[in-house]
């Protein structure tokens, strides 16, 4: 019986022994590492200095930053939703906008609409080539649900389609699945006419290696060239030149048809042709077939001494 007490006594000696060491940990580790005999003579001294050194490097160590959930790329968002009926059921948009309105990227609202909120209607919208003093635009997650159901989901970056999109059927079947960067598909070939790569002079949609998609050039100034698309590699349906002539103002110069498929043999024809002014000068139908100009396949860009190019 004595000795049970005995061995009890100790036991809790030496849990407050231990707990006395732990609370004067940060002062005995600091007297134990300016007397190196100590360190090197007693084992508990040199026990309390490694227990020191473990609990500063985990206080040392830095806790990565969250992002604000009110901040996206820098930017400040605001979180909202839209509830429409319709025939199919009740839709339901959650966004994020940008608090301050903002001009969107000049190239991608030349070529596409971006979608911004309309504070005073209450609606998301559209724009093509227009800067309105309302616009907030689009800027963050975004989430589409009918009927409680997701049906779509992506980011947008100042009123472009950003990020991995993804839709869905009413099962939440995976339906298509793209990708972009700031606006543009994610595989475009992008060049410039400067090295700060601010001045872009043609997108070339990209999937698997071939051109495959919607094609762009611009002049130097940011207006519109030449619009078309591709569908491996080759040049398909109507493709578009225009005059350089104001910011968003896109006055057509040239209009040319080309198959309608790829492969297809049919050789491509100019259909129309406008002046700087808008006046038809050259209608197909109206004046008989016309030869195609060997640069119509690709329309021509101004050359610079500087050129770069991208590929995201």
């Amino acid at each position: 019986m004595v000795s049970t007490c005995k061995n009890l006594v100790c036991r809790t000696a030496a849990c407050l022994l231990v707990a006395g060491c732990l609370l004067m940990l940060p002062a005995a580790a600091q007297e134990v590492a300016d007397d190196s005999l100590m360190r090197e003579d007693d084992p508990e001294a040199m026990l309390l200095v490694e227990l020191a050194q473990a609990k500063k490097k985990k206080t040392d160590e830095k806790v990565p930053l969250k992002q604000p959930k009110n901040m996206f790329y820098g930017t400040k968002i605001k979180r909202n939703f839209i509830k429409q009926f319709t025939t199919n059921g009740t839709d339901v948009e959650i966004f994020h906008y940008v608090l301050d309105p903002q001009a969107a990227n000049p190239y991608l609202q030349n070529v596409q609409e971006v979608v911004w909120f309309n504070p005073n209607k209450r609606a998301l919208e559209k724009s093509l080539g227009a800067d309105k003093e309302d616009m907030r635009l689009l800027h963050g997650p975004y989430k589409k649900m009918r009927n409680g159901k997701v049906i779509a989901e992506g980011f947008y970056y100042m009123g472009g389609r950003h990020g991995r999109w993804e839709e869905y059927d009413e099962d939440y079947v995976l339906k298509n699945k793209t990708k972009y960067y700031h606006g543009w598909p994610k595989e475009a070939e992008i060049t410039y006419y400067d090295s700060e790569r601010k001045k872009m002079k043609e997108v070339i949609c990209v999937h698997y290696g071939e051109k495959h998609g919607n094609y762009y050039a611009f002049y130097e100034g940011g207006q519109l060239m030449a619009r078309g698309r591709y569908e491996h590699n080759h040049p398909v349906g109507a493709w578009y030149e225009y005059h350089q002539h104001g910011k968003y103002s896109m006055r057509k110069k040239k209009e040319t048809r080309y198959p309608r498929r790829a492969f297809d043999s049919t050789p491509p024809v100019v259909v129309r042709e406008w002046d700087d002014k808008g006046k038809l000068l050259y209608d197909l139908d109206r004046d008989g077939e016309k030869p195609v100009e060997k640069t119509a396949r690709k329309p021509k860009t101004e050359e610079t001494e500087e050129e770069s190019g991208e590929k995201f």
